[in-house]
């Protein structure tokens, strides 16, 4: 809903845009979807916790889960890799933890089939 106003971005190819998702996703509230080009795009967003309302003592007390999800796919008529990286920074920027997944490449011409 947002676009790209929050996030840092690299673009490659024709770059990021924002458009409406092709399908529904159930539960989403937003129905938009980042899409990028032929070439390697990156984005970036840092988030500060305690300007979203987490304070200090409750960052710290190991009493609070930050959970991250996210979905990708490709079109139907090109192929697609993607990289999530998400790091859990202190104040002064050091990672704390970190999670990466990076999926199996998607051919192009995929196609879904089900019997």
């Amino acid at each position: 809903q947002e676009g790209l106003r929050k996030w840092m971005v690299q673009h490659g190819g024709d770059g990021w845009v924002v458009e409406v998702n092709r399908s529904t996703v159930p539960g989403a509230p937003s129905q938009t979807c980042f899409v990028s080009s032929f070439s390697w795009c990156r984005k970036k967003q840092v988030l500060d916790l305690e300007e979203e309302g987490l304070w200090p003592e409750l960052l710290d007390s190991g009493k609070i889960e930050i959970c991250v999800s996210d979905w990708w796919g490709a079109r139907h008529d090109s192929g697609c890799m993607y990289r999530l990286l998400v790091q859990l920074l202190d104040a002064n920027q050091t990672v704390l933890d970190k999670f990466s997944a990076m999926p199996v490449p998607i051919q192009q011409w995929n196609n879904n089939v089900c019997f």
